[in-house]
């Protein structure tokens, strides 16, 4: 028997049945969004605006036959995006990471609690779920994480120090289990977008 070569049906056979994306409401998370459902992903999708999310529900049920389930919450809140992920019954064959926080301004003038903000958001919460997804991955045999980067983790940057410090993070972060779970059947990767500065 000849079997067809087949990208989508690949991709899904790996990758599938179902994604999460973190910082799915707009911009590149609604593009992953989007990339996902053509290849016939069904989408966890989360981010804080709820009417975001519904929008886009709408517009790629619509458009693709699948399912998808949405999480209004706010990911500086790693217990309680770990609450939602951790009931979740569906088989997570891809976790993308597309969430975060960056005030532009200088060191001195950011506030504690803003500090605070972006470590939780760019850093705990992609770390930790990467933790949480991988488990059910590594029983699985097969799957993938992916971390949103930025060149602006490559050097200091003046106004998004801490940022691009978070951004760095990532990339080595990503890198290394990439190491660790390859042998395992799951892909890692981190995935640099430029920062425009103000």
């Amino acid at each position: 028997m000849i079997r067809l070569f087949s990208p989508m049906n690949d991709f899904k056979l790996k990758y599938g049945p179902w994604a999460i994306i973190a910082g799915a409401s707009e911009g590149l998370g609604a593009a992953f969004a989007e990339s996902l459902a053509k290849r016939g992903v069904n989408l966890v999708l989360i981010a804080r605006r709820l009417d975001k999310l519904e929008e886009l529900k709408i517009t790629l049920t619509d458009d693709y036959q699948i399912e998808i389930k949405l999480i209004s919450i706010d990911l500086s809140d790693f217990q309680l995006a770990r609450q939602f992920v951790s009931k979740l019954d569906e088989d997570i064959g891809l976790l993308i990471y597309n969430a975060a926080y960056s005030p532009i301004s200088y060191f001195k003038d950011i506030e504690e609690e803003d500090l605070s903000k972006i470590v939780d958001v760019n850093i705990k919460t992609p770390l930790m779920l990467s933790k949480l997804v991988s488990k059910k991955m590594l029983d699985r045999g097969k799957g993938g994480i992916v971390l949103m980067s930025s060149l602006a983790g490559n050097q200091g940057s003046p106004k998004i120090a801490t940022y691009a410090a978070s951004k760095a993070f990532n990339a080595v972060f990503a890198e290394g289990i990439w190491h660790e779970l390859k042998k395992q059947g799951i892909d890692v990767l981190a995935s640099l977008y430029v920062v425009k500065q103000i």
